[in-house]
């Protein structure tokens, strides 16, 4: 859990901050949509349920962040499914 929380600090505050705040400058109503694109296009790289996964839950969590400037939320859900994936291995 000290290693989900330690990379998934820097991921949620890179993606649904820095990068959605360039995007929201260079495109300034679509922008948002590029956030969910990088993540997809890194998550491609594994398997393609969990990309496609991972591009649904972007879309939702990268759109609430967007619309309300708040990126705790998206944080947050990101720390459970990673809990609970955690969860799943050792129990598997």
């Amino acid at each position: 859990m000290i290693w989900n929380i330690s990379w998934l600090t820097g991921w949620e505050f890179l993606h649904r901050y820095l990068l959605l705040t360039c995007f929201e400058k260079a495109f300034p109503k679509k922008g948002w949509f590029g956030v969910c694109l990088i993540e997809f296009v890194f998550h491609f790289q594994k398997a393609f349920l969990e990309a496609m996964g991972m591009l649904i839950f972007s879309v939702i969590v990268t759109y609430w962040a967007y619309k309300r400037k708040n990126i705790v939320l998206p944080f947050f859900a990101h720390l459970m499914i990673e809990s609970f994936l955690v969860i799943f291995i050792l129990f598997e």
